[in-house]
């Protein structure tokens, strides 16, 4: 779990620094992620909705960032 986390803080990041220029006019973009991992269950549906209520929280949380569910 811990290198998905690095891995979607480093994905945060980089998102984050990138700058877009469209027209003179530059804008920032952030992006909040929600990390969870299939458990016992051996099929993904727990793991997206875990995925999912850890991307809310994010937003909750003031977006821009990486939460596990």
């Amino acid at each position: 779990m811990e290198e998905a986390v690095q891995y979607a803080e480093w994905i945060r990041k980089r998102v984050e620094e990138t700058k877009i220029t469209f027209e003179e006019i530059t804008i920032s973009v952030t992006l909040s992620l929600g990390v969870a991992i299939l458990r016992e269950e051996n099929i993904p549906d727990g793991m997206i909705r875990r995925a999912d209520q850890a991307l809310y929280q994010a937003k909750i949380l003031g977006k821009n960032r990486v939460c596990v569910g």
